[in-house]
């Protein structure tokens, strides 16, 4: 392997990195906004990090060619790039990883509001029918109006 195909895979590994390293900062931070019913600033979060799944996606296609090769048929000018490489893509994959425990977390999270939001519907609903059967006995179709009895007489 050429030294500038060596340089590339090592740019590579390190955008990858820092990547994933962002990506995990922000689903650490969408987990928040979560908990936190911050609907709004989560749909921003969310905005952003799809630009950067994207930018991972580049550069996961940019790596392809790379993967059928040999590691130990690479011939690194520097050892300690080499290490430094290796560590970065260790770290990588520890990075996705948490971000799918994050991801998992957080749509749980979303679950749980979710049927929290739709129980409390069913609660408003059902209050709104019991009030609404209130009133119909109070007020019945055809003008009478329930609960009165009338006592005049025509004599």
């Amino acid at each position: 392997m050429a030294e500038a195909s060596i340089e590339t895979f090592a740019e590579l590994i390190e955008k990858r990195h820092d990547c994933l390293q962002l990506l995990h900062a922000m689903g650490s931070e969408q987990l928040e906004l979560i908990n936190a019913g911050k609907i709004d600033q989560l749909m921003l979060l969310l905005d952003q990090k799809q630009s950067w799944a994207e930018a991972l996606q580049r550069i996961g296609r940019e790596l392809a060619p790379f993967e059928n090769q040999d590691p130990e048929m690479r011939i690194w000018p520097d050892l300690a790039r080499q290490r430094s490489c290796r560590r970065l893509w260790e770290q990588s994959k520890q990075f996705h990883t948490e971000i799918i425990e994050l991801e998992q977390r957080g749509l749980r999270e979303l679950k749980k509001r979710r049927d929290r939001v739709g129980r409390q519907l069913l609660e408003v609903n059902t209050a709104h029918e019991a009030w609404a059967a209130y009133a119909r006995d109070l007020h019945p179709a055809g003008g009478r109006k329930g609960g009165q009895l009338d006592l005049s007489s025509e004599d």
